[in-house]
Parts: structure tokens; C-alpha cells; sequence
């Protein structure tokens, strides 16, 4: 009966798989930290710099960590895939906030 032991090019094929997914693995969460960090530095230089205002993140953590990636989550849905919760919700949303915006801009 063969073995692995028997068949060296297992244990270089192994060895190469193991070293590329050690590399990937350790690549990804670069990437992943790396855009973290982005977006975080971005979320709050744009808070400060066009809505003059703290975000979110300070008044409200669950709305921050939970319902904000959720809500970004399907931004991404929708863009790319033109996904709808029902038929025009997108529509119904951007009326909504257009209005939260006008209402908020008139009582500055």
C-alpha cells in the first residue's frame, strides 16, 4: 500500500498550499485592517469637514456598529445589483432622507 511518505510531491504540494494560504490569510486582514482604519479616518473627517457635526458613532453605538454596516450592506445590494427590499423602497428612502435633510438645514 503507498503512503504519503511514499510520495514526496504530496508533502511539497502541502507545503506550497500551506505557504500561500499563510500568505493570503496574512494579506487579507492587511487589506481588511487597512480599510478599516480608511474608512474610519474618512467617516470622521468627513463629519467634520461637510456636516460641521460629531458622527453618529458618539450619540448612538448600536446604531454606529450595527444598522451602519447594514445600511452600507445594502447601498453596495443595490448599486451593483439593483436589489430593492419591495418595490420602490430606494425611492421612498432617498424621498425620505432628502426631506430630513431640508428639514435639518432649515432649522440649523
Amino acid at each position: 500500500m503507498e503512503t504519503a511518505v511514499n510520495r514526496p510531491y504530496i508533502h511539497a504540494s502541502a507545503t506550497v498550499v500551506h505557504a500561500i494560504g499563510t500568505v493570503v490569510r496574512i494579506y487579507f486582514w492587511d487589506v481588511v485592517l487597512a480599510a478599516q482604519l480608511f474608512c474610519w479616518t474618512g467617516q470622521f473627517v468627513g463629519h467634520e469637514v461637510f456636516e460641521k457635526r460629531a458622527p453618529a458613532l458618539l450619540d448612538n453605538l448600536t446604531q454606529a456598529f450595527l444598522m451602519a454596516p447594514f445600511f452600507v450592506l445594502l447601498e453596495v445590494i443595490l448599486s451593483f445589483f439593483g436589489y430593492e427590499l419591495y418595490p420602490g423602497f430606494h425611492s421612498k428612502v432617498k424621498t425620505t432622507i432628502y426631506a430630513k435633510i431640508k428639514e435639518w438645514q432649515e432649522n440649523k
